[in-house]
């Protein structure tokens, strides 16, 4: 499974400290890249990969850039319970 980040939290010029070197507005992209990867990868060794839409998430789903709020952590275990389910069949 990638990473889940908070895209509305990140669309300007600022660098945070968090990722230094890396504009705000390029930290999803650049997540999304490690993402595909790991997708690749997992298909490659015939592992399992579970897509958790970001499109799923608001910014009230998050404390922060990346941290889920109570609200952003329930959607996420549901999203996960549903694809950990058809996984293991």
């Amino acid at each position: 499974m990638g990473q889940v980040l908070n895209v509305q939290a990140l669309e300007g010029d600022e660098v945070d400290g968090w990722l230094p070197l890396v504009r705000d507005k390029d930290v999803w992209p650049l997540q999304q890249r490690f993402n595909e990867l790991l997708q690749a990868t997992a298909f490659k060794v015939g592992d399992a990969y579970i897509h958790v839409p970001v499109e799923d998430f608001g910014a009230e789903d998050f404390r922060d850039r990346g941290h889920f709020s109570a609200s952003g952590s329930d959607k996420f275990a549901h999203s996960l319970a549903t694809a950990v389910k058809r996984e293991c069949r």
